[in-house]
């Protein structure tokens, strides 16, 4: 197996270094950035095993193998025929094009030798004269875009012949291929056998059980995905058909264009069959180019190792630690700032009281290290909406109901004093009390604590934007506060209810000053007495931006996952796994019902 080949020049693929292995790749990028001349690469840097080879248990192997397949260890000079005129891979450039180097721990280095009488070139190994070295034995099966060519505009007739009938799958990986293209297709083939179109391509032929429907009227995808099952079984008989002493051999399946015709379900559900093959097969792989979404976002779910090309005009590059949303952005030809611009997640919370309190703490994140330099640029993208929830709502809402996930792309955030149960994307504001709580309290201890430096900053802060005195918070703030407490009292010694009233009359207070409340809640988001509730409360938004994110098309490590405690305590995650838990479905009550109506994603 390759494990790495090393550029010096050859086309617009110039010092670069690609790490490569078993199992499946996908090499995906732009027009013009060599995608196809990589696979031309790999296959050229096998040797192909002669018909009659010992490693086999069965001797016919190779032989069955090329009679099925369009093209089997095609070299440089049959993929790559050049221009009219000599074309030259590496102008101005003498020396070895790459080096490859093997999982065995062997390296060669690959240079030009020219054709005569001919505008093609090869590409060969040099070898060390001291050495025994060769090219390594291996089976590479080439699927090109000539496979694509569809049956009904094949104009030359007469060039359409039967392949040998003895000359197909033995029976075991025959039914295989019928049995998985049937699950596929969901036709039910009754004859197969298989053709050549010329020097076009090599295809099934076959007959179904529906009327009208056989391999000469099937669609593009439908053909092209025979022939990919085809070789992809191939590739299985391979394998087990090498002798145990030999099983470390590699067998190759190299793919131009995977997703051209096929459908999005045909797309993810063969990348699925790729990996189950070679997590089975070890000396398997699987390497083929795109430009499909659908199989990127299959390729990250699976961990497959994802090749991205960049074009840097004069020569090629590759894109560092690539993942699903970086490359979104690069096959749609946008810079990544555009591409998350107006991707927000939605939060829910109880009032405005709670959406101040909680601007001041993203405010204060955003640009306050060490929380900044993780968490800045996600929580760019986050909405607050303008609407009112109980925390009753929200805890049916979140805990409760079992809405699709799909329907609910969004986090709630209750007051400190609710506590919730932590359940996917419901958290509680820090503080421990309802917001204007919190500010109520630290306008009442104000006046003990103004020689404390950072009371005397706020103090100052206050007199400087609102022209706020202590002597004008003592006599109207913190008596406001009093008056409310005297109320509560009376009503109760005289049996009067006062369901809602504490509510009703902190809300009024809190209107009457919410200019300067705002400005308390920065100075409860700046003291270190606080650090610990802040702390958490980062971790559990973070957590819940985490879950969302995917759905908003946002990468998740936007938000970066390192701790923000020096000394790593950090609070236990959330994390939960939204999939993990099932929740009996309950009727949401008609005033979750009707403030949902008033949230604009």
């Amino acid at each position: 197996m390759i494990e790495k080949i090393e550029f010096f020049k050859y086309k617009k693929l110039e010092n670069l270094e690609l790490s490569l292995g078993s199992g499946v790749i996908s090499i995906m990028g732009t027009n013009g950035t060599c995608k196809s001349s990589l696979l031309h690469i790999i296959s050229n840097s096998y040797q192909a095993f002669e018909l009659n080879s010992g490693y086999f248990d069965d001797s016919k192997c190779i032989k069955i193998i090329k009679s099925i397949n369009q093209m089997v260890n095609p070299k440089i000079e049959t993929l790559n025929k050049g221009d009219r005129k000599y074309n030259n891979p590496a102008p101005k450039y003498s020396g070895h094009y790459y080096q490859c180097t093997y999982s065995n721990g062997q390296t060669l280095k690959f240079r030009k030798h020219n054709q005569k009488d001919s505008n093609r070139y090869r590409v060969i190994p040099k070898y060390d004269s001291k050495t025994n070295e060769k090219l390594p034995y291996g089976l590479v099966i080439y699927l090109g875009l000539g496979r694509l060519n569809a049956y009904g505009e094949y104009q030359d007739d007469g060039s359409i012949s039967r392949i040998n009938s003895k000359l197909i799958l033995p029976e075991k990986y025959q039914n295989e291929l019928l049995k998985t293209y049937k699950s596929f297709t969901r036709y039910d083939i009754n004859e197969m056998n298989y053709e050549k179109m010329g020097d076009l391509k090599k295809r099934g032929e076959f007959a179904t059980a529906f009327m009208g429907s056989d391999s000469n009227t099937i669609s593009a995808g439908e053909d092209n995905l025979m022939i990919i099952l085809t070789a992809l079984y191939s590739l299985k008989y391979f394998a087990e058909s090498l002798k145990n002493e030999y099983k470390n051999l590699p067998g190759i399946l190299l793919i131009d264009e995977l997703d051209a015709t096929l459908h999005p379900e045909y797309q993810t559900r063969l990348l699925a069959l790729f990996n189950e093959i070679c997590i089975d097969y070890k000396n398997l792989n699987i390497v083929f180019t795109t430009h499909s979404i659908s199989i990127l976002q299959e390729c990250n779910r699976n961990k497959n190792k994802i090749i991205y090309l960049t074009d840097n005009i004069t020569k090629v590059g590759q894109m560092v630690e690539p993942d699903e949303f970086k490359i979104k952005a690069a096959l749609e030809n946008k810079l990544g700032r555009d591409y998350y611009s107006n991707r927000q997640i939605p939060i829910l919370t109880e009032d405005k009281e709670a959406r101040d309190f909680l601007t001041a703490i993203i405010d204060y994140l955003k640009i306050t290290e060490p929380y900044s330099t993780q968490c800045s640029v996600a929580l760019q993208h986050i909405k607050l909406v303008d609407s009112t929830f109980s925390s009753e709502s929200l805890k049916k809402l979140f805990v409760e109901s079992q809405i699709d996930r799909q329907n609910l792309q969004m986090i709630g955030i209750v007051d400190g004093d609710k506590k919730p149960s932590p359940t996917y994307s419901l958290i509680a504001l820090p503080g421990k009390n309802s917001p204007e709580k919190i500010v109520f309290d630290i306008c009442l201890s104000l006046k003990m604590r103004q020689d404390e430096p950072e009371v005397k900053t706020l103090l100052t802060r206050l007199i400087d934007e609102h022209s706020c005195t202590m002597k004008y918070i003592e006599d109207n703030i913190v008596a406001d506060i009093q008056k409310i407490e005297t109320k509560m009292s009376m009503d109760k010694e005289q049996g009067k209810s006062t369901h809602g009233l504490l509510r009703t009359l902190n809300k009024n207070l809190y209107e009457k000053y919410s200019s300067i409340f705002i400005d308390i809640f920065k100075f409860w988001v700046k003291d270190k007495n606080n650090s610990n509730e802040l702390n958490k409360f980062y971790y559990d938004l973070r957590s819940c931006f985490k879950q969302n994110a995917p759905y908003y098309g946002l990468d998740q490590n936007i938000w970066k996952n390192e701790s923000i405690d020096s000394n790593e305590n950090t609070p236990k995650q959330l994390g939960l796994n939204f999939d993990e838990k099932q929740i009996l479905y309950d009727e949401l009550q008609e005033d979750i019902e009707k403030s949902l109506l008033k949230v604009e994603v």
